[in-house]
């Protein structure tokens, strides 16, 4: 969740600021701008605001789309979930009245490493570098010794490289 926003200061004429997408790091930020304009500590006249947008809909990878068969696919819905960030769930709040509110759940599937018979025990909850208190012991072990080993500063050019220097085999 990236936004560009570039501003340019003319002593002809308002700051000129440019939001580059419409996902929610964009939308926080238009955000900000006009509680600044609200509260009066930026003047309606002293800003100009142009907003990019590739899609013919805002919210980035937060939203959904419909295919031609009728089915609706959530982009990123991750970032609509519970939120530590206050300010996001309360800009998000304040565009609908309507809310369904599902508690979260997430688990990742680490049968490659717990290979229990029961498949629903191979499940931790998510993310599992936070979850290592759900393994078994000796996998407990593993991954501490393997965490107290890796250089997360090493660079990565791809993701699986990514995870291996910063988690270590097991939890790779």
């Amino acid at each position: 969740m990236t936004a560009v926003v570039a501003a340019t200061e003319s002593k002809k004429g308002p700051l000129r600021l440019v939001v580059v997408g419409t996902g929610p790091t964009a939308i926080g930020a238009i955000h900000q701008v006009f509680k600044h304009i609200q509260s009066g500590r930026i003047g309606q006249d002293e800003i100009e605001i142009t907003v990019l947008e590739k899609e013919h809909e805002v919210g980035g990878l937060a939203r959904s789309v419909t295919d031609s068969a009728g089915f609706t696919w959530d982009l990123g819905v991750h970032v609509t979930g519970a939120s530590k960030y206050h300010e996001f769930t309360k800009v998000f709040e304040s565009t609908s009245t309507k809310w369904n509110y599902i508690k979260r759940i997430v688990k990742a599937d680490m049968k490659h490493i717990l290979k229990a018979e029961d498949p629903t025990l191979n499940y931790v909850p998510y993310p599992v570098q936070q979850s290592i208190h759900h393994l078994p012991e000796e996998v407990r072990t593993q991954c501490n010794e393997d965490l107290s080993r890796v250089d997360a500063s090493q660079l990565s050019t791809n993701f699986d490289e990514f995870t291996l220097n910063s988690f270590g085999p097991t939890l790779q």
